[in-house]
């Protein structure tokens, strides 16, 4: 569907990211100034097993061909799995992270850095 709405549905969920990441750094600020013990960190997935993310190589093949996925610099087969989001979360609720604060951690195969943003 190459209809300007989807265009349009792209840009917004953009911003809907930008502004989670934006508000969270707001937050950990704030609550670090006022020394309230309180830390806000966003963990962010991409590639994991669930439902959504079964139909995604279709769909990359039929909107990029299957030539982007086997030159991609990473793994793009590999999937991660619902535990692995789990895991980010309770390391980020353990004392083990207590210096971490305003962090954006993702969960996602490196896609984020070698694309620039979180894959869709």
């Amino acid at each position: 569907d190459r209809s300007p709405s989807r265009g349009l549905g792209d840009v917004y969920k953009r911003q809907a990211k930008g502004a989670i990441e934006a508000y969270s750094r707001a937050v950990a600020v704030h609550c670090g100034l006022a020394k309230n013990g309180v830390r806000c960190n966003t963990i962010h997935p991409s590639g994991i097993a669930t439902p959504m993310v079964a139909s995604v190589p279709a769909l990359m093949a039929e909107k990029f061909g299957n030539t982007g996925v086997q030159d991609a610099p990473v793994e793009s087969n590999k999937v991660g799995e619902p535990m692995d989001i789990a895991h980010a979360a309770l390391y980020l609720a353990s004392d083990e992270s207590k210096f971490v604060n305003g962090a954006q951690l993702r969960v996602d195969n490196a896609m984020s850095v070698v694309s620039g943003n979180m894959p869709e």
